[in-house]
């Protein structure tokens, strides 16, 4: 790694100068009567300020890449600034030798060739095995690219400015996927187009360091675009806009046939199937899926999931069906339940109606579950402090690292995401009007129902999607200013005060959602207790490499101090004069999990490897006596979807159809979420694995009923 960011900041800031003098330069030497065309002068500009970018880049987030990388980029840069500006030179030799025909040629040559620039640069930037990617796969990606800039160089007017754009874009693209990759160690899905405006909104906590791959990238990119400069006639010169626009006929023709290159690039991308026709194969499970678009490439990857956006039917779907599985369901959790102890819990709700507070705290989990993590013990608090809990138990959530608003959903909603397939977000692609939601329920039920998040309402869509999904009342980040700061967002404290603030203002039954974000990434701020985290520096220290362990040090601070806000809070539950249910847990573990259960997890199969990534914590809670509960903690694996359906039923609310169904399913298995079940024996199981029929049946069951309640409304 390059010691420091001085040297680098410096290469490009004087790469810059270089350009900038040699275009002045070139502007002496032609003398005023022969100055060098704008458009030349325009084109060394632009090298000008991506090496001036890159420089403030590196100044502001010091370059993380070996020298060798950042040489190359500066001197492709330099090149392809000096380049344009003697591009006429270079094109009317070339097209003199090649004689007749010999533009024509070299503009087909130019975008062929920047077409697989374009391609290199996309990929080398975030991936580790390229080019050794499928032969097949990449020549598809290469076809995309081309047609795509064969479609900015027609609707461009035959201009190289156009397939420039493409080159840079596709360039932006593969470093995006770089940064997602660190920071998530995921690859970029249809989901997250949807999600642009929460991606922005939450990119400030993380650092922005440039790696030797991301300006490997650049530097081809660079290359792209000096041979897009060559996509120009000689003969063409700079004279007043009114003697040498392009005729009409020229216009209409390169409109056209930018529409017929549009044309084809959107078949390709919309006709075939590209797992089952062109046999790019994605495994979703998150280590592998980053392999496989490794493999496959990822325009050709990012394509295939797109694909797959749609709710499947279920096999063998009908109203009927549906309606049958449900009734099955709902038989299984009757008689799992013992009658006398439910008409107990349910006449106490009848009377009491106790204010149920769920608690959603940013990226909480025991990172004891990792066995070789020998000198970290877990939350305290939440571990040891909560032993009168109804019970408690891990979580079967769908993501990792990211994706907080899907761990949201199944809660809410009752729905799992197993059912709805991988790369989505069914906060920003479906509406929730006609759905049934545990607010629009507990709302029916009398209780007010209030969301609470202290981020922007638009985060997720939260601000439309709470709203259809019946919450009466949501604070966002404007009712929190003022708030205590804890790790660069607003303190889990700040909350828990709001919620004590109206329990004890408001009488009437209170359903309040709560969504922290204290304790959200990136982990190597600085910002937190230094004392506490020096004590855990030591915790991975030489299982993972230092950048890791740092991050790890930083979030078990947050997550320690996480747990001395969680007992304050339940101190003050345990003083209120009125019965409360406080159900808590954990959205998704961070995102550097994955990189530690590869260094202490092995010798297991890939199914049972991958699970432990999507376990966080949770427990549920009262401060009273709830009937016929022992209240002794009961163990409890339970997943994000059938959270509330069990709350609800310990404390005798009463339960829709669909919730006793999803609680029947739960009789054949433990736990369901986006990528397999866990059967009643404790062993994974993936998504239509049969060999534990029992569980399989439920799972299939279960998806019937989705189907119906969901698939089908939205």
């Amino acid at each position: 790694m390059f010691p420091s960011f001085f040297p680098t900041v410096c290469f490009f800031t004087a790469s810059a100068a270089l350009i900038a003098i040699a275009t002045k330069m070139r502007h002496l030497v032609r003398g005023k009567k022969q100055p060098p065309y704008r458009s030349d002068a325009n084109w060394s500009r632009a090298y000008a300020t991506v090496a001036a970018v890159l420089g403030i880049w590196t100044c502001l987030w010091s370059y993380e890449g070996g020298i060798i990388s950042c040489l190359i980029c500066t001197a492709t840069i330099v090149a392809g600034g000096m380049l344009s500006l003697w591009r006429r030179c270079f094109v009317a030799a070339t097209v003199s030798s090649l004689r007749k025909g010999g533009l024509r040629l070299l503009r087909v040559v130019a975008i062929a060739a920047a077409a697989a620039t374009a391609t290199i640069s996309l990929e080398v930037s975030w991936n580790a095995a390229f080019p050794s990617v499928d032969l097949h796969a990449l020549l598809i990606e290469y076809a995309l690219v081309l047609l795509s800039l064969t479609v900015l160089y027609f609707l461009s007017a035959g201009h190289g400015v156009g397939p420039a754009a493409g080159v840079g874009l596709f360039c932006t693209i593969g470093i995006i996927q770089a940064f997602v990759l660190d920071f998530k160690g995921s690859v970029l899905s249809t989901g997250d187009l949807f999600a642009l405006k929460t991606a922005m909104a939450v990119s400030g906590g993380y650092e922005y360091h440039l790696g030797d791959t991301m300006l490997d990238g650049i530097s081809w990119a660079t290359a792209g675009g000096a041979i897009c400069a060559l996509l120009y006639g000689p003969s063409q010169e700079e004279k007043p806009a009114t003697q040498h626009n392009l005729t009409s006929q020229h216009r209409r023709s390169s409109l056209l046939l930018g529409i017929a290159a549009l044309a084809a690039l959107l078949c390709g991308i919309v006709v075939p199937n590209y797992e089952r026709d062109l046999g790019i194969d994605i495994n979703y499970w998150p280590d592998q899926q980053v392999l496989t678009h490794q493999q496959e490439g990822l325009l050709p990857s990012f394509i295939a999931e797109a694909q797959g956006l749609p709710i499947e039917e279920p096999e063998g779907y009908s109203d009927e069906a549906a309606e049958e599985a449900q009734q099955d369901l709902i038989a299984r959790y009757e008689q799992s339940v013992d009658s006398t102890k439910a008409e107990e819990a349910q006449s106490q709700w009848s009377q009491t109606k106790p204010s149920i507070i769920v608690v959603m705290n940013e990226t909480f989990t025991d990172l004891s579950y990792f066995g070789g993590l020998d000198s970290y013990s877990g939350p305290t608090f939440f571990n040891n402090g909560l032993s009168d809990a109804l019970f408690r138990g891990k979580l079967a959530v769908s993501f990792n690292g990211g994706g907080t608003c899907n761990t949201e959903f199944e809660f809410l909603c009752g729905e799992s995401m197993a059912f709805i397939g991988y790369g989505k977000y069914p906060y920003t692609l479906y509406d929730f009007s006609g759905i049934d939601t545990l607010p629009r329920q507990l709302a029916a039920a009398g209780y007010q129902t209030t969301a609470m998040h202290p981020n922007l309402a638009s985060n997720w869509d939260r601000d439309r999607v709470y709203k259809e999904m019946g919450f009466q009342n949501f604070l966002s980040i404007d009712s929190f200013s003022g708030a205590q700061q804890i790790h660069n967002a607003t303190a889990d404290s700040a909350t828990y005060d709001a919620i004590i603030e109206q329990l004890s203002t408001n009488e009437e039954p209170q359903f309040i959602f709560d969504v922290t974000m204290q304790n959200h990434g990136d982990y190597n701020q600085g910002d937190v207790d230094q004392s506490t985290l020096s004590s855990y520096l030591s915790a991975a220290t030489g299982l993972v490499d230092d950048k890791t362990s740092a991050s790890i040090a930083e979030y078990l601070t947050c997550i320690d101090e996480s747990d001395r806000e969680l007992e304050t809070f339940v101190s003050e539950l345990k003083q209120l004069q009125r019965p409360v249910l406080l159900v808590f847990f954990g959205d998704h573990q961070p995102y550097f999990t994955h990189t530690l259960n590869d260094a202490l997890e092995s010798n297991e199969d890939t199914t049972t490897h991958e699970e432990r990534l999507y376990q966080s914590d949770y427990v549920v809670w009262a401060n009273y006596d709830v009937a016929a509960n022992d209240q002794d903690g009961t163990q409890l694996d339970a997943s994000a979807s059938d959270l509330a359906a069990h709350a609800l039923a310990a404390i005798g609310s009463p339960l829709t159809d669909h919730q006793k169904a999803t609680l029947g399913a739960a009789t054949l298995y433990s736990q369901l979420n986006l990528y397999g079940y866990r059967g009643l024996d404790g062993s994974w199981h993936q998504m239509g694995d049969d060999s534990d029929a029992d569980a399989a049946s439920g799972v299939k069951e279960l998806q019937m009923v989705f189907y119906r309640s969901f698939g089908l409304r939205v």
